[in-house]
């Protein structure tokens, strides 16, 4: 590059995304470096901010609407009676899958949230067993010898209710 050329702004995000990808993947800090280009490239810096704004308004819009959905779901349920066939009935109800297209970019967040939101209500109602339960008897089948030592914490378990959710879903 010739001294006189200058680089585009195109350039410096591109290099600031590359920095970005070498933090990811060194764990190293490359803030001097940044901010060196944000000091040079003034418009590049204030077109980052700005999409930063846009990004964390858009995910806290999201947030809300999982929060909603979730609560929906959670607001359908019958504590004293199994959890889970009920989530798998509601699952199939077009009125539920709506709801959740409307805060789900797909069905592994639902039960994620149910466990952010709800796992001592899960644990209390029963679910948590249901699911070691369900772990034992399908690991009790031809070629599932492996989910015997799936995971026993409540707090990993919402990975099963996510395998099970996405059967009922596909059929």
């Amino acid at each position: 590059m010739k001294q006189t050329e200058q680089l585009t702004n195109q350039d410096v995000h591109y290099l600031l995304g590359t920095i970005d990808i070498a933090e990811g993947e060194t764990g190293g800090d490359y803030s001097d470096l940044k901010n060196k280009l944000f000091a040079l490239y003034p418009v590049v810096k204030k077109e980052t901010d700005d999409y930063a704004v846009r990004a964390q308004r858009a995910s806290d819009e999201q947030a809300s609407r999982r929060l909603s959905s979730v609560e929906y779901v959670f607001d359908e349920l019958d504590l004293d009676r199994p959890i889970l066939s009920q989530l798998k009935t509601l699952f199939k109800k077009d009125d539920i899958q709506n709801v959740l297209s409307a805060g789900y970019s797909d069905s592994i967040c639902l039960p994620a949230d149910l466990w952010k939101y709800h796992l001592d209500d899960m644990i209390h109602a029963g679910l948590t067993e249901e699911l070691r339960t369900y772990l034992e008897e399908e690991s009790e089948k031809k070629g599932n010898g492996w989910m015997k030592h799936d995971t026993n914490t409540d707090e990993e378990l919402w990975h099963t209710l996510v395998k099970i959710l996405q059967r009922v879903e596909r059929k």
